[in-house]
């Protein structure tokens, strides 16, 4: 591993903790679903000075979607059938402008699906930004460990659009996409 990917993992370490991301227990509490981002502040990514909007959001989408396999990991241990984590990533909008921000990668999470996810559908990711995040996870080989979904309803409001990551083997996440399984 270069000195460089080194120094992004532990910014992305460094990252997870000023969040509060690494407090497990804290972040699979029993509550309504909730969106809780990987970054609250752009200003705690200096340890990513020099890139480019793109080579940001990729980064970012990347770290969430290991530490993905991390938080399911860590409920399975503690077996927390009741949880449902995927990522999202939203902040499309924002990426597009002519002043763009990175994508903006959160951990999607229900501790009670059913009453959460009662309308919530996903379908396998065919859309332009769907496609971008494949690339991405594909150059990071978590292809195809990981499935890139798209909401089966379209966005009608471009600040809401999101798209999901899931890890293939999650059987809580299977009963939610449409056409067969991850």
């Amino acid at each position: 591993m270069t000195s460089y990917m080194m120094d992004l993992e532990k910014g992305m370490e460094r990252l997870i903790r000023r969040e509060g991301l690494d407090d497990l227990d804290s972040l699979l509490t029993p509550r309504e679903w909730d969106e809780v981002p990987l970054v609250s502040q752009w200003s705690q990514l200096k340890f990513l000075e020099g890139m480019s909007i793109e080579e940001k959001s990729e980064v970012l989408v990347v770290a969430a979607t290991r530490y993905l396999g991390r938080i399911l990991e860590y409920a399975a241990e503690k077996e927390r059938t009741d949880v449902v984590v995927l990522v999202s990533v939203m902040n499309w909008d924002m990426w597009k402008s002519t002043e763009p921000d990175p994508l903006d990668p959160n951990f999607w999470i229900s501790t009670h699906p059913e009453r959460d996810l009662v309308r919530f559908r996903l379908r396998h990711g065919s859309s332009q930004e769907a496609r971008v995040v494949a690339g991405w996870l594909k150059k990071a080989r978590l292809l195809p460990e990981y499935v890139v979904l798209d909401s089966s309803e379209p966005w009608l409001d471009p600040v809401l659009q999101r798209v999901y990551v899931a890890r293939t083997d999650d059987p809580r996440v299977a009963p939610y996409i449409l056409n067969g399984e991850a």
